[in-house]
């Protein structure tokens, strides 16, 4: 039981550069030796409180930087913790000891996995955080025709739908998820799970992830005044009417949703990385060769070679094992992971133009590599502008003269973030598990 009769069952602080105030991502904090958090891109680090008594001390420490200790008391006391950099000299037996190039070191690193990382089986505690955003750029619904409503409620309509339209454009839209759960495998045997807790969810009045679709704010304003048990037909452009379609109404009832997927193969192996799996795409280059716990560790860029590569970012690797311990990506300028642009002729456009990332492993007493952290973030910009129909549905609908046409600007981008972080578990998972397919 934890001592000192603190209720919170952990601490959120930032670690912070103490000169130039940056965030210091990737920094350890570590208890008698042994690592119980990682800060991640944004300098967050999320302290676990279970067992740490006010006495004990926390080690700050990263990568260029002085370590800081502090006791928790103290710990419970600051929102931030300041590292200061450290210049570290090397000895030049190491460096003339380690002549090979930054590929050659890519590829010892590639062909070490096996070795090094633990592929075949899993018993961790898992808390993953997701985050999801739209914020739009351009918003608009402008009626060009309504006779699906009767004609002594269209005033009120219009006066509605106006004021939905300008408070969707005008609202923040984010949805945030957290949860925690066990997961255990074994090498030819299914994953099994244990569910901790309850799961925190918050979302706006208008969820990002149903807020820029085509039917949303029509659907939402049209509920009132329609029957929502009749068939309709939709219609934008030369896209042909759909044969049968239900004007859905707002819901916000995923209090309860709980997902296990989390990345399974690209955290478990890190040759899933595309500029490790397809590292003959890539440039590499040794930034500079630094100090971790007594080890040498290469710090290594990289940056797109051929057309087909889209990524860059550095790998932190272990000079004695070849281990890949700390990570970060992003896309290379001017890249996206898709770019279709139809503004012209079909007045659409949509472009995947967020695709970043960082990770972090710990090697433990058996000599293997454990995940510790992981996380991963995308987004796109879409813009759309189209006429869009809708009207009842009936066996003679091209004279039917209940419709609804509008014309609908939306231009907005999207964002979605997940965290994960990892926590050795030493104990079998009850019998009572639920039994899942990850794939």
């Amino acid at each position: 039981m934890f001592c000192g009769g603190l209720q919170a069952q952990e601490l959120n602080k930032i670690v912070i550069d103490k000169i130039s105030k940056k965030v210091i991502p990737f920094t350890e904090v570590s208890i008698n030796n042994e690592v119980i958090s990682f800060s991640d891109l944004h300098g967050k680090v999320i302290i676990p409180t279970k067992n740490i008594h006010p006495n004990d001390s926390l080690i700050f420490s990263a990568i260029g930087y002085g370590k800081n200790s502090f006791t928790f008391n103290q710990v419970l006391t600051k929102d931030t913790i300041f590292l200061k950099q450290k210049i570290e000299e090397l000895t030049q037996v190491f460096l003339s000891d380690k002549k090979l190039s930054p590929r050659q070191i890519i590829e010892k690193a590639k062909n070490n996995v096996l070795k090094n990382y633990k592929l075949d089986s899993i018993n961790f505690k898992i808390t993953k955080k997701e985050s999801t955003s739209y914020a739009f750029k351009q918003f608009n619904v402008k009626l060009k025709k309504l006779t699906l409503i009767e004609i002594d409620k269209r005033k009120q309509f219009r006066h509605e739908l106006a004021a939905l339209v300008k408070n969707i454009r005008d609202s923040i839209h984010k949805e945030k998820k957290t949860y925690s759960f066990y997961l255990q495998q074994y090498p030819y045997s299914r994953p099994r799970f244990q569910k901790i807790g309850k799961t925190k969810y918050k979302v706006t009045s208008h969820n990002p992830t149903d807020v820029n679709s085509w039917s949303y704010a029509v659907d939402k304003a049209l509920a009132p005044y329609v029957n929502t048990e009749k068939n309709y037909k939709i219609k934008s452009g030369i896209v042909r009417f759909d044969k049968d379609y239900k004007i859905h109404l707002d819901t916000l009832s995923r209090k309860n949703y709980f997902s296990t997927d989390w990345y399974m193969k690209i955290v478990l192996d890190p040759n899933s990385y595309d500029f490790l799996n397809y590292s003959d795409d890539y440039n590499f280059k040794l930034e500079q060769t630094t100090e971790l716990h007594g080890e040498f560790i290469y710090n290594i860029s990289f940056f797109p070679k051929k057309a087909n590569a889209k990524l860059q970012g550095n790998l932190l690797i272990c000079a004695s094992d070849f281990g890949i311990i700390k990570g970060q990506y992003k896309l290379a300028e001017g890249k996206f992971v898709k770019n279709i642009n139809l503004r012209f002729p079909l007045g659409a456009k949509y472009q995947e133009n967020i695709y970043s990332g960082s990770f972090a492993y710990l090697k433990n007493k058996s000599g293997k590599y454990r995940p510790v952290y992981f996380s991963q973030n995308t987004g796109e910009h879409n813009y759309l502008n189209r006429d869009y129909r809708i009207k009842e549905g009936n066996k003679n609908w091209l004279k039917s003269d209940k419709k609804l046409s509008v014309q609908l600007l939306i231009e907005g981008q999207s964002s979605e973030e997940t965290d994960l972080y990892f926590e050795e578990n030493h104990t079998s998972l009850k019998q009572n598990y639920h039994i899942i397919e990850i794939h």
